[in-house]
């Protein structure tokens, strides 16, 4: 079975960019611009991995980490985090927020 990533960024150019890298690798991808769209493809089916941008409208990606770590049905779901903050102490706010790993200094 090809496993699913779901790609959370609200940057249309750089979700582009990571979802066509995914699927030439052999990845299913599911797309999420916001933490409600990707709460709402959560809901549907849990992916294999979620690629997840810090800094989304609304809800952060921090937060919405945070959440998916106190649900029982999420809480085993592995969580990378995709950001631009690139001071160590925002790596650490990442990690103990609920992802697996950050890329800091990623320009998402």
């Amino acid at each position: 079975m090809t496993p699913t990533i779901l790609v959370v960024e609200d940057e249309p150019a750089i979700q582009e960019l990571i979802v066509i890298n995914l699927k030439h690798a052999g990845f299913l991808v599911v797309r999420a611009g916001s933490a409600e769209e990707a709460e709402s493809a959560i809901r549907a089916a849990l992916p294999d991995l979620v690629l997840l941008d810090w800094m989304l409208p609304g809800q952060s990606g921090l937060a919405l980490a945070k959440a998916w770590r106190a649900a029982a049905r999420t809480k085993p779901l592995p969580i990378i985090m995709l950001t631009a903050r690139a001071e160590e102490g925002d790596k650490l706010a990442g990690l103990d927020g609920g992802a697996d790993d950050v890329a800091v200094g990623v320009d998402v």
